[in-house]
């Protein structure tokens, strides 16, 4: 792990250190293919990933995570991503935020590029906008706007389902649904993942396949 990337993971636990009544929660994962936005991040092999998420009673919170990432051509093998932002609620159900996130990948600094985001969620839905002025190092600026949601079928089954869009600097959809099982402190989800086209805007990464079944786990601690 470089300096940057381990700075980068451990900056939630430092902006966390100053608001005592912060409480952080770990996880760890692994899935058979790390999909973001509909693309392959680790050229459609197994990733696991670690992630740290730490909530304030103010509103504020912060996170960060690392997943292994494998890019063509470019000796890439870890991604890092450290968030912050503030929550406010409406009501009892609906909530809105705004935030940062850092995006850094190991051995690939020309890729590593910053969002602000901001949208509104329930305790079922989400909806939030994203804007970049460097978008994964290409020199041009991004918008993504996703919509994310989740409906119970049994008392430890549910179906899950995700919705983004790239408006720029391209137009491309990603489309995510699947069903998400509770079992104990474990959540395996089977979910199929598909994007509008392949790599044509992202020519590091290699994801030949456009559509593609994805099993992960997770538990958190």
């Amino acid at each position: 792990m470089t300096p940057a990337i381990a700075r980068t993971f451990f900056l939630a636990l430092a902006l966390a250190s100053g608001y005592a009544s912060a409480q952080a929660t770990f996880s760890a994962s692994l899935a058979s293919d790390y999909r973001y936005r509909g693309m392959s991040l680790s050229a459609e092999r197994p990733a696991p990933g670690l992630a740290v998420n730490i909530d304030t009673s103010s509103g504020l919170y912060a996170g960060a995570s690392l997943m292994r990432a494998r890019f063509q051509y470019t000796p890439v093998d870890l991604q890092a991503i450290a968030y912050a932002g503030y929550v406010r609620r409406f009501d009892a159900d609906v909530s809105w935020d705004a935030g940062v996130t850092e995006t850094r990948f190991s051995g690939a600094k020309r890729y590593n590029y910053r969002e602000l985001h901001a949208g509104v969620s329930s305790e079922r839905f989400s909806a939030r906008m994203y804007w970049s002025p460097h978008y994964f190092g290409i020199g041009k600026s991004s918008v993504y706007a996703e919509v994310k949601g989740s409906h119970p079928l049994t008392d430890r089954i549910e179906l899950v389902g995700h919705v983004g869009h790239l408006l720029r600097p391209v137009s491309r959809t990603d489309v995510r649904i699947g069903l998400a099982a509770a079992l104990d402190e474990w959540t395996v989800q089977l979910a199929w993942v598909a994007n509008r086209d392949r790599a044509s805007q992202y020519p590091f990464i290699y994801s030949p396949h456009a559509r593609r079944l994805v099993l992960s786990t997770s538990r958190v601690f």
